[in-house]
């Protein structure tokens, strides 16, 4: 028996290093028993949305086209959300640039909605596209990277 909690839409994403057009680091799901390392924004995208396909949460209200047609398997939840919550993401020495929680509400349009919060401002903001939560965070990176320059 699968048991989807109301925690498992929310990523909790850790940005390690930033170039003008890209970011790479970790992010935390409370299905995954670790880490899960990504390389670029797109990585991000499709290994939460194969998540989010697996789970069928949240519902994709339209399918995704595709050249190839596969089937789903079903995930299994890993973590308890009062683990996810708890979990200590520093605890292994690991710095970050920044850190977001994003909470993917709805799959609409071929796309993400839902909220983003910018942890180390404590402030937080909705977004209506996947599109729209890349400018929010590439926003907030080139900010701080203009900041830490203009500092050396």
């Amino acid at each position: 028996m699968q048991i989807i909690t109301s925690q498992a839409n929310k990523i909790l994403v850790h940005v390690k290093k930033y170039n003008q057009y890209d970011f790479s680091g970790l992010f935390y799901t409370p299905l995954q028993e670790s880490a899960i390392p990504f390389s670029s924004f797109a990585e991000l995208v499709l290994k939460l949305e194969h998540q989010f396909d697996e789970l069928q949460f949240p519902q994709n209200a339209q399918k995704i086209k595709s050249f190839i047609h596969g089937k789903n398997k079903q995930g299994e939840i890993k973590k308890t959300e009062a683990e996810f919550c708890s979990h200590d993401i520093e605890q292994n020495g690991n710095s970050c640039k920044e850190k977001f929680y994003i909470h993917v509400l709805f799959r609409q349009n071929a796309s993400w909605q839902g909220h983003i919060e910018w942890i180390n401002r404590e402030r937080s903001n909705d977004f209506r596209s996947t599109l729209e939560l890349l400018h929010m965070i590439h926003e907030v990176l080139l900010k701080q990277e203009k900041a830490s320059a203009s500092i050396d």
